[in-house]
């Protein structure tokens, strides 16, 4: 299967990444978006080794975030089984999808 790449939007406490990444270990998020300050605390101290840390460019290179631009991007949080059970089924969706293709 392909690497599945994703955004969080509305990243909250990081409940989304953290079902995805506990039903897909592979999957990697290539950004997050919070305004709420405290939540982006409390994503600082989830996901310790700075993976908000670098972002894309539009020519696709890496680029280091400003601490700005960082705080501005960390949402709601939505329960982390609710999330594990979404990305459980669209990681079986796409399994079958490849077995027929």
């Amino acid at each position: 299967m392909s690497e599945i790449t994703y955004f969080s939007t509305f990243s909250g406490v990081g409940g989304f990444e953290k079902g995805i990444q506990d039903a897909i270990p592979g999957a990697k998020c290539v950004g997050v978006c919070e305004i709420d300050k405290h939540a982006n605390k409390v994503l600082k101290k989830r996901f310790p080794d700075d993976w908000t840390k670098y972002g894309t460019d539009d020519e696709g290179k890496e680029v280091l975030i400003s601490d700005n631009q960082r705080y501005k991007m960390m949402g709601n949080a939505v329960t982390t089984n609710v999330i594990r059970a979404v990305a459980e089924k669209i990681l079986l969706a796409l399994l079958q999808q490849e077995e027929y293709a």
